[in-house]
């Protein structure tokens, strides 16, 4: 009947103690996991021990009881250590969209003729454009518009067997070309060359007049391959 007490105050100890000092955090799959099982056994391992030394006599069972249990609570598995967090989360691999995007950002990057338009650039030639359209009875769709100086030139240009963009690339600084439509007066002026996206570009500043009104807009050459068709390098417009 002793021995049947014993093991019942031993068991009562171990199991109160054991819960006190354990961390909430045993009951966790992985390290946390391993550490609390690593504990009941050494636990387990203690009350044996305490209780064989109990019966013999020559034991002190409620402080084995106590020491064991709170021992084995706090020790874990010495091989147990948690991985960092930036171990244990992998790298997410780029979507197959971002990828597309970054190889064609990469590709466009390489042609004068894909480089973005400038938002303030845009709104000018967008206004530029609505003010140089005019009806005409022999044209596509019964509009054209005297604003585009190639087309408003072009007739200038084999007149003078002369390539467009070879006399534009010649121009000096402040020089100009004009032209005049049936409605639309306009004049292409040289501004200069800069470098621009590290393309070697030349600008030209553009403006049309038509009765009271008018507008202006940039038109930029560079200096590339107009696309990956390209043999070999020439003055490409931009915009």
């Amino acid at each position: 009947m002793k021995l049947y007490g014993i093991l019942a105050t031993a068991a009562a100890v171990l199991v109160s103690t054991a819960y006190v000092h354990a961390p909430a955090s045993a009951q966790d799959e992985g390290c946390a996991g391993r550490v609390a099982k690593a504990k009941k056994k050494r636990g387990l391992s203690g009350l044996t021990g305490s209780l064989m030394g109990a019966a013999r006599g020559d034991g002190d069972l409620g402080s084995d009881l106590t020491g064991t249990a709170v021992a084995a609570a706090r020790a874990g598995p010495s091989d147990c250590v948690d991985a960092p967090a930036s171990e244990s989360a992998s790298a997410k691999p780029a979507s197959a969209t971002e990828r597309a995007r970054r190889e064609m950002a990469a590709a466009d990057a390489k042609y004068p003729s894909r480089m973005a338009i400038p938002a303030d650039k845009k709104a000018e030639i967008d206004a530029y454009k609505a003010l140089g359209v005019v009806r005409c009875s022999a044209c596509e769709g019964g509009t054209t518009n005297e604003g585009w100086f190639r087309l408003e030139l072009m007739d200038e240009m084999r007149r003078t067997n002369t390539k467009l963009n070879d006399k534009m690339v010649g121009m000096a600084p402040g020089e100009t070309i004009r032209w005049s439509g049936t409605v639309v007066r306009g004049v292409l002026t040289a501004l200069g060359e800069e470098m621009v996206s590290g393309f070697r570009c030349k600008r030209f500043r553009l403006r049309i007049d038509r009765d009271t009104r008018s507008a202006e807009r940039d038109t930029l050459m560079c200096w590339g391959k107009a696309n990956e068709y390209s043999g070999s390098d020439s003055w490409v417009e931009v915009y």
